[in-house]
């Protein structure tokens, strides 16, 4: 026991002699058990991040538009965030503030630690200061350790929650775009007139008895393929191309691999086969390989296509090209054995660009020569639409024709006396224009031309099962194409669109271009596209290829990994606060914790008061609650802090 007066005093801690705590007031209290409100709080910090998790959980993955509440998932989080740091900072606050009781009552220090223990319990910067003062490796130190902690409690959490997007298919939607499989256009009728055909098969001129009788055709083409020639011409002329037409509802669809009847187009230099001749210092090209065929005449006769001008830069009557134009393989230098799908070949041979410009004499001039084909194809497309755009990749592209397609046959029998050798005879001739397409309205009738894309190219480009592999193009669409790029009017005003620049040609399509082996290129290229997509958009509505549309959708993505802080602040708080209550339990105190009532009335004993009474500031306080060192025990039958002997502990300001 101390006596009350001047100096320092003894205080007792201890429980009595008989081993019973002292009947203080602080005793009862302890029996209360005044922790309930704190536990109450934990476990509504915990039930509340509990919610959260669950809620977190049920919307992973899950769309953003499937959340259908008018209170937004992140704002939800926050809130059961905030109770939750809330609710746990308060609990934590309250046992820091115990803390400081139950410090003094296990030992002596300064006065100015008690202060520090109820800064603390207030907020971070009092804590901060704490950890500062103490600065000792007792479990004590986790309190306001995650009273600061608790600072990224929220932001951690919120970070939780982010938000990607994918492209999702829509079943509902419609994705088509167009594939052509079997192309049947144009009109073929029979005229009442029945012609005798005669090929020759020597390529001398000497004449041989293949004739037969073949019935007058009425070609009719399609209006579909004027149209989409000029339409190339054209565009070809502005550097533009035509995309395939598609109906994609989203704006973003794609396509398994389509595979399609396409024209393709092919340039080949034969410059190596021009001969050049100077007679008296003008010079002149020829390509002599080219043997025209006349399947009206008995005999053949061959035409070199040759280019001349007088010598100097060039007038008015300068030719700065000469072409000739053929569907047969045989008339071609590059392309007589393939491909044997062959709508045209053009032969070229070329001035130049620095001629047609006036920056070179004619005798200063090395022409060139090139050879283009258009053709039939098969195609194998990659195509995707993303904001209404459509991107398309050819990736391959074959003429293989079909075994005994195309081929002649005795439909009209009952019509003509077609006997099984006059067949035979057909099937020969047939042959002997190495199967190449007719020109001309005299032809026999013919089944379907069929094309087929190699089992093996399918097999490398694992097209899908189901993918069809085998096209047809009917005899009148062939016909009709065929004619129409051969007809001298179209090659006229294909010819005229390369003719010379600045004005020299009073008659161009679309406008003037040099005749160079780039913009012949560009421009079949150009023919070949429109071609192709032109038949592919009159399939679109019979055969069309069906993809899945895609609508970007953003899902909620939930990030764990950022829960860790959040948890791991909780487990450390919530061991901090069992031990808190553990330890005022086996301490025999009451409960005061931030109390100013029980600092009031448990505060320092009348030696402390006189110690500091004099100070009026807050520093002069301070500093004076350094010097002092208390202890909490009993003083006259009460818990009181009262001043010891023991000596100081070295604490940071």
């Amino acid at each position: 026991m101390s006596t009350r007066g001047k100096g320092w005093h003894h205080v007792n801690s201890q429980p009595d002699e008989t081993g019973e705590k002292l009947p203080t007031e602080s005793g009862q209290d302890n029996r209360r058990f005044l922790w309930w409100w704190e536990i109450a709080l934990t476990v509504l910090s915990i039930a509340s991040m509990v919610t959260a998790i669950v809620l977190l959980a049920v919307s992973d993955g899950k769309p953003l538009g499937d959340w259908t509440s008018p209170i937004s998932l992140n704002t939800i989080i926050s809130v059961l965030g905030a109770i939750s740091k809330a609710s746990f900072a308060f609990a934590v606050g309250s046992c820091i503030a115990q803390q400081k009781w139950n410090w003094f009552y296990r030992k002596s220090d300064q006065l100015i630690t008690f202060d520090r223990f109820e800064e603390a319990s207030r907020g971070p910067w009092g804590s901060m200061r704490l950890l500062r003062h103490i600065h000792v490796r007792h479990w004590t130190t986790l309190g306001p350790l995650i009273i600061i902690l608790l600072l990224g409690f929220e932001p951690f959490l919120q970070a939780v929650i982010t938000h990607v997007g994918r492209n999702d298919d829509r079943a509902t939607m419609s994705a088509d775009i167009g594939q052509s499989l079997d192309l049947d256009i144009g009109i073929l009728s029979i005229d009442s007139h029945w012609s005798t055909m005669t090929v020759d098969s020597d390529p001398s001129g000497d004449p041989s008895d293949m004739t037969v009788e073949v019935p007058d055709w009425v070609i009719t083409p399609d209006i579909g393929i004027g149209a989409a020639f000029f339409t190339g011409m054209y565009l070809a002329s502005q550097g533009q191309r035509r995309d395939v037409r598609f109906t994609c509802g989203t704006g973003n669809c794609t396509w398994p691999l389509a595979t399609s009847l396409a024209i393709c187009s092919t340039c080949q230099d034969i410059s190596s086969h021009l001969k050049r001749k100077d007679s008296y210092g003008t010079p002149s090209y020829s390509l002599e390989e080219i043997i025209v065929n006349s399947t009206s005449t008995s005999s053949n006769t061959t035409k070199p296509l040759t280019l001349s001008n007088p010598t100097g830069v060039p007038d008015s009557s300068a030719s700065f090209f000469s072409s000739y134009v053929t569907s047969s393989n045989r008339q071609t230098i590059s392309f007589r054995e393939n491909p044997k799908t062959l709508i045209m070949a053009k032969e070229f041979i070329m001035a130049g660009e620095s001629y047609a410009k006036n920056e070179s004499a004619w005798e200063d001039v090395t022409a060139t020569a090139s050879e283009c084909a258009l053709y039939f194809c098969t195609r194998v497309y990659q195509s995707k639409v993303e904001q209404n755009v459509l991107t398309e990749n050819v990736l391959g592209e074959w003429s293989e024709r079909v075994n005994r397609s195309f081929e002649p046959v005795d439909v009209y029998a009952s019509i003509r006396d077609y006997p099984e050798e006059r067949m035979k005879k057909i099937a020969e001739m047939d042959a002997e224009l190495n199967n190449s397409f007719p020109v001309g309205n005299q032809d026999f009738s013919r089944t379907d031309l069929q094309l087929a894309i190699p089992d093996d190219e399918a097999a490398r480009l694992d097209l899908p099962k189901g993918t069809p592999l085998t096209f047809n193009v009917s005899q009148a669409t062939t016909a009709g194409i065929v004619n129409f790029f051969n007809d001298k009017t179209n090659i006229e005003a294909l010819d005229r669109y390369w003719s010379r620049p600045d004005g020299y040609a009073s008659e161009t399509v679309a406008s003037n271009r040099i005749a160079t082996a780039s913009s012949v290129n560009d421009t079949l290229d150009n023919l070949s596209r429109v071609f192709s997509t032109w038949m592919r958009d009159i399939a679109l509505h019979d055969t069309p290829h069906t993809g899945a549309a895609q609508q970007w959708t953003i899902y909620i993505k939930i990030t764990w990994g950022y829960l860790v802080f959040p948890l791991f602040t909780m487990l450390v708080g919530l061991t901090f606060c069992v031990l808190s209550i553990w330890q005022t339990s086996s301490l025999g105190l009451s409960a005061w914790k931030g109390s100013s009532l029980a600092s009031l009335a448990h505060g320092l004993d009348t030696d402390g008061h006189i110690a500091i009474r004099d100070c009026e500031t807050v520093d002069r306080l301070e500093e004076k609650a350094r010097t002092i060192a208390v202890k909490l025990g009993d003083n006259d039958g009460r818990l009181e802090l009262c001043h010891t002997m023991m000596p100081l502990n070295n604490h940071a300001p």
